[in-house]
């Protein structure tokens, strides 16, 4: 076994802690394992095949994790000391069965409460249990075939209660098997003990097949089933349901309480916020609500959630739009109309938040959504008396009073039907209506006075398969033609219209596309720029020295002030700290530098220095980028800690700050709070502006024209065959010798 890579170890890490286990957990690859297993009790160990990628290793993490939280190692270790001497008694083995069967419903219960993904972990075990072929017998294995069939059930079941803790019946199992094993452990002739290989799973591998294909039946028939009494053989899956509210309160019968409830009123809510114009700000969502009605989410920061809000918040601005619409009131009265929309983080550490969700929500969510991470922790604060066990609340408010008041233990990923039916009343229509609305919305994408032909392609390709699998009739088949707006025949000829387009999409293009580097003058940033961040010396001052140990070229383990190497001669300078993401943008920007370095014939230092509390962990992740980064860019690590050297002024909230420097004095500074992923277009023109050349002929240096090769055949009376190179024809004989005198930048982009 090897140890996984960072990656499933963060994830491990940050699970665990969730889990509350203080104990090292360490993840590793097997190539002779197909299933994760665990072990261990001090210091616990997960195997995982190499197969499994970082979604697939969430689940079964939270899994494996469960029970070493639960000590389910010992247990098993004693059943299994257990089973050897007294293999023969049936007592034993049918107690035991009951035993596994229980703990690993509790496990999967934890990945549901962890996760949410119900359905993707159900497919999850379903494909490890397909691929199980051996037996590890004092190890705790994910994907049991055993009573397969009843756990996919129980997982799939949204209105079962979780059971996260042991019930008196598994307890009772527990003691009646120590009670009975112990008599017979007294009567028990000393007697050699032989080597045998038990099997944790109950069935071979021929029955798990089985076992995973009544799973596939039974699911194939429930889905049927469900269309018959729906009464509706086909139904569109982006449908939205809106339900009256009232019914959500009276289907619960232990109800889930969390925040202000229905008539009380809001007390203030202060939040630091993450986007638009609040960010790194003070916020008092009710105070800036107005006189609008509030929908707020305060919730934790669980993935599901996350990617539930994006959906959520675009459905809810769309019946925001919807009701000022429809408005008979004046323009001057619209801006109170509608709604206001709010979030609400809640997590002990402040910085839980993580960046691929940051990203999400500024690219997912519009600015007009009011989002902020509350400074009091997972409890948020006092005078909202939210309920820890509750991943995310949900207010519907109206004239600062509670009007519903929505919890959910697990956070919505589809916009909660009821939620929908609160605002439909806040509006002041009926469910019904709303839902009619909704849902003629969602057909409009397929309508309309210009054609949009893949859309309505894709739809006829999706009737078309199911006319063709027996799950729709014709005559239904032509209600759908009809609501598209288009004949059978229409359709097939789009269908072909869009899969020829596609397979004519022309290369050099697409490729021009997803690399063409897009330079800029720093000056239209400033103008643009209202609230800039202002990090390390600025225009115009003096570079103080900057000491550093490097960990790559020439000062590789050497301690040297990156100042004094420049000598006055042009400096592109990154201080930044060990994120992931600005270690990839490093080697990108960072050849392209040494690309307009080489074209100017301008000498050019570019130096990159880490800024972190630990240089242990600093040396490792920038070693990381060490093979991919030219050899002329030097990587030092700052021995001044995060914060870096004092006489330097840095910004901690600032993840990167970059210098371009000439005689030691500053020409340009720019500060990101998110380290650039790709070029950022004023660097490059700031960096263009220091070499003395403008912005669009440095662009055209970087997106040189891509040279084509084009074969013709060979004309009859010629003995040898031509091509095109760049629009002119070569003989083939000749193509050696001009592809050898192509522009370097050519060479790399040869198609």
């Amino acid at each position: 076994a090897t140890v996984a890579d960072d990656s499933y170890q963060e994830i491990c890490k940050r699970l665990a802690q969730q889990l509350n286990i203080i104990r090292p957990i360490t993840v590793c690859f097997s190539d002779r394992i197909v299933s994760p297993i665990s072990f261990g009790w001090l210091s616990p160990s997960i195997l995982i095949p190499r197969k499994l990628n970082l979604e697939q290793f969430e689940l079964v993490a939270a899994h494996e994790l469960a029970h070493v939280q639960r000590l389910d190692w010992l247990i098993n270790l004693f059943s299994q000391v257990v089973g050897a001497i007294f293999f023969f008694h049936p007592i034993y083995h049918f107690l035991n069965r009951k035993l596994v069967h229980l703990r690993e419903r509790i496990c999967d219960d934890w990945v549901i409460q962890l996760t949410g993904a119900r359905k993707n972990y159900a497919q999850c075990l379903l494909d490890l249990v397909r691929h199980e072929n051996r037996a590890i017998p004092l190890a705790l294995a994910l994907g049991r075939p055993s009573q397969l069939e009843s756990r996919i059930d129980s997982i799939l079941k949204h209105n079962r209660r979780l059971d996260l803790k042991p019930k008196p019946r598994l307890l009772m199992l527990a003691t009646f098997l120590l009670l009975t094993c112990l008599p017979l452990l007294s009567m028990a002739q000393l007697m050699p003990l032989r080597t045998v290989q038990f099997s944790l799973f109950a069935q071979t591998p021929q029955e798990s097949e089985e076992a995973a294909n009544d799973v596939d039946k039974k699911s194939d028939e429930q889905k049927k089933l469900a269309e018959m009494k729906d009464k509706k053989v086909y139904k569109e899956d982006n449908s939205v349901r809106v339900l009256d509210p009232a019914e959500f309160i009276k289907s619960q019968e232990n109800r889930l309480f969390s925040g202000p409830q229905t008539g009380e009123k809001l007390p203030p809510l202060k939040v630091t916020g993450i986007t638009g114009e609040f960010a790194g700000k003070p916020l008092d969502i009710i105070a800036e609500t107005g006189r609008k009605p509030l929908v707020l989410f305060l919730q934790d920061t669980n993935a599901v959630g996350v990617k539930g809000l994006v959906g959520a918040s675009k459905l809810l601005l769309t019946i925001d739009a919807f009701q000022k619409k429809h408005s008979n009131v004046n323009i001057a009265e619209k801006s109170d109309q509608g709604f206001q929309i709010g979030v609400v983080f809640l997590a002990d550490n402040l910085d839980a938040l993580p960046e691929w969700a940051h990203n999400m929500i500024q690219k997912g969510i519009p600015n007009e959504v009011l989002i902020g991470i509350s400074p009091d922790g997972r409890e948020g604060p006092g005078s909202y008396g939210l309920n820890r066990n509750v991943a995310q609340t949900i207010l519907v408010a109206k004239d600062g009073k509670v009007l519903h008041n929505f919890a959910f233990t697990q956070p919505m990923l589809y916009t909660d039907p009821y939620l929908l039916g609160a605002i439909a009343q806040v509006m002041e229509i009926e469910p019904a209506t709303l839902e009619k609305w909704l849902n003629e919305e969602a057909m409009k994408k397929y309508k309309g006075d210009k054609l949009d032909e893949k859309p309505i392609a894709a739809k006829f390709a999706e009737i078309q398969k199911a006319i063709k699998n027996g799950k729709i009739s014709k005559e239904e088949a032509a209600e759908w033609f009809e609501k598209l707006g288009i004949m059978w025949e229409e359709g097939e000829q789009l269908l072909k219209k869009t899969k020829d387009d596609a397979q004519m999409m022309d290369r050099r293009e697409q490729y021009n596309n997803r690399n063409r580097v897009e330079v800029k003058s720093p000056e239209t940033l400033k103008k643009s720029d209202e609230n800039p961040l202002f990090s390390g010396p600025q225009p115009g001052e003096k570079l103080p020295p900057l000491m550093a140990k490097g960990i790559n070229g020439e000062t590789k383990d050497k301690t040297y002030d990156v100042i004094a190497k420049a000598d006055g001669q042009l400096l592109v300078l990154f201080l930044q700290d060990e994120s992931g993401l600005g270690l990839r943008g490093l080697v990108g920007i960072s050849r392209l530098l040494v690309q307009i370095a080489g074209k100017s014939k301008q000498k050019m230092h570019i130096d990159v220095v880490f800024l972190g509390d630990t240089p242990d962990t600093l040396a490792k992740q920038a070693s990381k980028i060490v093979p991919h980064v030219p050899s002329n860019v030097l990587l030092g690590i700052s021995p001044d800690g995060r914060e870096g050297p004092g006489s330097y002024g840095l910004n901690r909230s600032v993840a990167q700050t970059v210098i371009i420097a000439k005689d030691g004095k500053v020409l340009h500074n720019f500060a990101f709070t998110q380290p650039m992923l790709r070029p950022d277009p004023y660097v490059l023109g700031a960096v263009a502006d220091a070499i003395g050349v403008k912005p669009p002929t440095l662009e055209k240096w970087l997106n040189p024209k891509i040279a084509i090769i084009e074969i013709k055949n060979p004309a009859k009376s010629e003995k040898t065959g031509k091509m095109l190179l760049n629009g002119n024809v070569v003989q083939f004989d000749e193509l050696l010798t001009l592809l050898l005198n192509l522009p370097e930048e050519q060479k790399s982009m040869l198609i």
